[in-house]
């Protein structure tokens, strides 16, 4: 069976990070769930009120302080 989960985070950080060293071709990304805003953010903290994603990329702009975003979990095997 293939489960499909949506969260919704925004981005909480932009720039370097204890764990990776932060240089102009890459940049360290934190995202963090969303908060109840408003009534969708509600629905989605309802489901994920806490965590974070942190991803190092090497494509500066890809990702907005502030902003929010989408995430969509698929299994591998899907």
């Amino acid at each position: 069976m293939s489960t499909k989960t949506r969260a919704k985070f925004y981005c909480s950080h932009i720039g370097a990070s204890k764990f990776h060293k932060s240089t102009p071709e890459q940049q360290v990304v934190r995202l963090n769930p969303v908060t109840g805003d408003t009534e969708e953010n509600k629905a989605f903290f309802q489901a994920t009120p806490g965590g974070s994603i942190e991803l190092q990329v090497v494509k500066p702009g890809l990702f907005e302080l502030g902003k929010e975003y989408y995430v969509d979990f698929t299994p591998a095997d899907a």
